[in-house]
């Protein structure tokens, strides 16, 4: 019996179905017999009775002689990059590019009834499970996804420049940063001065002319008097020499005005020297003792010795 040439024959295990006969043996690849166009009647192989039908119109579409095509690593290539830019953003993003890829892949080839880039199988079940499986890896990678906070902010703008109808579609699109201030910084007005023993009426002023608050406190840390007129700088806070800034405070450390010194007590001053002695008024000594108030030295004391001292 002559071997029948290749064709599409009925299934020896399965006669609702047609199997791949290659001319010399049965291959992998089969059919359901509805999807069959049915050709002239052929041979009888292993006893059975079968019908031929049309060659199928590239080999290449059974699974047992599939060979990777140019088409495949094309489009797996490029599925393939792109799932490693979206896994930069995280697995999320990784499983919505391949998902969509999927979606994409089992549409097209339930639509075309063909087996595409991916050589899905010719049934309803495999296109069917590629493309829920493809529509929950989508779910699945939406919702472990991250949100990015910038993405949200300029879909918020979005929403607000279609509401207000006063954006531009280009600027809803891509929000402008705001720069940022620089602080400029406080200018240094000098260096903090000694104003050791210093009064405080000329310190403040100067102090306060530069922009600078003074803030007073006793030295020794008792209670503040009512009035500091005649108090002096004892010390201040920050030490001379620091650097001071416009609205800096200065504490000043004030001791209380020297009191004038206390006389020490003195011994009254010596009394005035007696009036020199006139005598009562006599003009000579007697001899004998007796005082002459005689004007005239001719005959005084001569009833009494004679004069012994004049006057």
């Amino acid at each position: 019996m002559a071997t029948p040439p290749a064709a599409w024959l009925a299934d020896p295990n399965d006669p609702s179905r047609l199997r791949w006969w290659d001319g010399t043996q049965w291959s992998q690849m089969s059919l359901p017999l509805s999807e069959a166009r049915i050709g002239t009647p052929g041979a009888s192989v292993a006893g059975q009775v079968t019908s031929v039908v049309a060659e199928p119109q590239d080999a290449t579409t059974s699974p047992a002689s599939w060979r990777p095509t140019p088409l495949f690593w094309i489009v797996g290539g490029s599925v393939l990059l792109a799932a490693l830019v979206g896994l930069s953003s995280g697995f999320g993003g990784f499983l919505v590019v391949i998902s969509v890829a999927g979606l994409i892949t089992g549409i097209v080839a339930a639509a075309a009834k063909r087996r595409t880039w991916l050589n899905i199988p010719a049934s309803s079940t495999a296109r069917g499970l590629v493309i829920g499986g493809s529509a929950v890896l989508l779910i699945v990678g939406g919702a472990i996804g991250p949100h990015s906070p910038s993405t949200q902010s300029a879909s918020n703008t979005h929403n607000v420049t279609q509401s207000s109808g006063s954006a531009s579609p280009q600027a809803s699109r891509t929000a402008t940063p705001t720069p940022t201030p620089t602080p400029t910084p406080t200018p240094v007005i000098a260096a903090l001065t000694d104003f050791s023993s210093s009064a405080i009426a000329p310190v403040q002023s100067t102090l306060q002319s530069a922009g600078i608050s003074v803030s007073f406190q006793t030295a020794d840390g008792q209670a503040p008097p009512s009035d500091w007129t005649g108090w002096t700088v004892s010390r201040q806070s920050p030490a001379a020499g620091t650097p001071l800034y416009a609205g800096s405070t200065v504490v000043l450390y004030l001791s209380p005005p020297v009191a004038a010194p206390v006389p020490l007590i003195q011994a009254p001053p010596p009394a005035a020297p007696p009036p020199a002695d006139n005598h009562g008024g006599a003009t000579a000594l007697c001899k004998d003792g007796t005082l002459s108030y005689s004007a005239h030295r001719q005959g005084t004391c001569s009833h009494h010795g004679g004069v012994a001292v004049w006057y």
